[in-house]
């Protein structure tokens, strides 16, 4: 197969190939056999009529068929003995004309991952923020640790933020005889972001027993509805409970194993330290990769985006039917572009780390992968057994090699970078930083699809500061 390769761009390629005449007329016969075999013509029993009678008879159908066939027969052969690395599916752009036992020239334009020649960063003058806890911060990790062993308890007072609570509810644009939003016996946690804001807001100081009902006008941004549509909701609250957590004194640090809170403070100091000097690191692989994707111009394929973006809308909100997209569907559209925008750049992030990896033969194989299992499971014995589940299957140990090669990738990105120390943040300071990344990165932690990714292709942690 005699194939030609023209580049239309970074990421995408005109291919042309010529499938020879034997093939061509190889299809031809099939085709025609298959149709004889169904066709009922006065004077021939199934599949003894001429072949030239079927073809002149149902031409058309004949020759899409044929078509069908030598595309897919031929296409991806061309594309794997091309060394594409195709994503998406191929696009037709021009044909030769289709006849019996003459050669058929294929156009086609396809999509494809980039070769990146990448420069800028080795030497780079970086700043990055440095993580110094103070006295907060561990008051911080010692209330948390109380709250791990809080109860829930039901109360009588009113519900609140950080409350859980049992509700029923409905809530739809007034006067509609449709409830886009219910539910029955829906357990939630106020203030997790989980309710939808115009439920949770009349939820709020109600207390259980109680039932609300009201109109409320949305503003721009409480979807489903209509900036100015006016609401109706009602909601009957079954149960309020409330998390009592323990004091955090000699008793509670004897619960957890030391001697007294003196020794608790001092170990949890030291877990702060361990923490403020992971974050302090991954600021550095942040500014690395910013300046990466900052210096060299990375073109992203739009399948991969489309399809990315495609897949966390099934996610959320599975397969909707005819009325639910009429709903919905001014919302959906608003959240694509938002969700392909953060999208591209995680994939430029994602792109750049791979092309590198390869450049600099940086790999992690599924022995590596396993001992990260057994690291993570020593550092949290009480949640092994679920991370071991997590890792058991291959896919799922391939999809850590990919992370943890991505690491190793930053890692090296910082040794042959040069840094001077931003901002000073404390540990507080640090998870909000990393909090609000994360709420306008929606696409962070994308998984890049598409056909023809290299084995050692792997999601993009590269802003997950923590």
């Amino acid at each position: 197969m005699n194939i030609q390769v023209e580049a239309v761009s970074s990421v995408r390629r005109r291919m042309r190939y010529a499938v020879p005449a034997v093939q061509v007329g190889s299809a031809f016969s099939a085709v025609v056999a298959k149709i004889n075999a169904k066709a009922r013509l006065p004077g021939f029993r199934p599949g003894k009529a001429p072949s030239a009678m079927i073809e002149r008879m149902y031409g058309t159908e004949v020759r899409r068929q044929v078509l069908d066939k030598l595309l897919s027969d031929t296409v991806f052969t061309a594309i794997e003995k091309a060394d594409l690395r195709a994503v998406g599916r191929p696009e037709v752009e021009e044909l030769s004309e289709l006849a019996r036992d003459r050669e058929l020239t294929v156009t086609v334009q396809i999509e494809v991952l980039p070769d990146l020649d990448l420069s800028g960063y080795e030497g780079a003058q970086l700043t990055a923020s440095v993580v110094e806890p103070d006295g907060d911060d561990v008051v911080e990790a010692l209330e948390a640790k109380a709250r791990e062993k809080g109860e829930w308890v039901t109360v009588e007072d009113g519900a609140q933020n950080g409350d859980e609570v049992e509700i029923d509810f409905t809530a739809q644009v007034q006067g509609s005889e449709e409830a886009p939003l219910s539910g029955q016996k829906r357990r939630v946690l106020l203030g997790d972001g989980r309710l939808n804001k115009l439920v949770e807001a009349a939820v709020v100081g109600a207390k259980a027993g109680e039932t609300i009902e009201k109109t409320v006008t949305a503003a721009e941004g409480d979807a489903p509805f209509a900036q100015d549509a006016e609401v109706a909701i009602q909601a009957t609250v079954h149960e309020v409970r409330r998390m009592a957590i323990p004091a955090v004194d000699d008793e509670f640090a004897k619960d957890l194993g030391e001697a007294d809170l003196a020794a608790l403070t001092a170990k949890v100091q030291a877990e702060v330290q361990v923490e403020a000097e992971r974050r302090s690191k991954e600021f550095k692989r942040g500014a690395v990769v910013d300046n990466l994707v900052t210096v060299n111009t990375i073109e992203v394929p739009g399948s991969v985006v489309d399809g990315y973006v495609d897949e966390q809308l099934r996610r959320s909100f599975g397969q909707l039917d005819e009325r639910m997209m009429q709903v919905l569907g001014g919302y959906i559209q608003q959240m694509r572009a938002r969700m392909a925008k953060d999208a591209e750049q995680a994939l430029r992030r994602s792109l750049a780390l791979e092309s590198l990896a390869k450049k600099q033969e940086i790999t992690v194989d599924d022995a590596q992968a396993v001992a990260e299992v057994d690291r993570l499971s020593a550092e949290n014995p009480s949640g092994a057994a679920q991370l071991r589940r997590q890792y058991a299957t291959p896919a799922a140990r391939e999809e850590l090699c990919r992370r943890l090669q991505h690491e190793k990738t930053m890692d090296y990105l910082v040794s042959v970078a040069s840094f001077t120390n931003g901002a000073a943040l404390t540990l507080r300071a640090a998870r909000e930083d990393n909090a609000k990344r994360r709420a306008t990165e929606m696409a962070g932690e994308m998984e890049e699809e598409g056909e023809g990714h290299d084995a050692d292709h792997c999601d993009d942690p590269t802003h997950n500061h923590g």
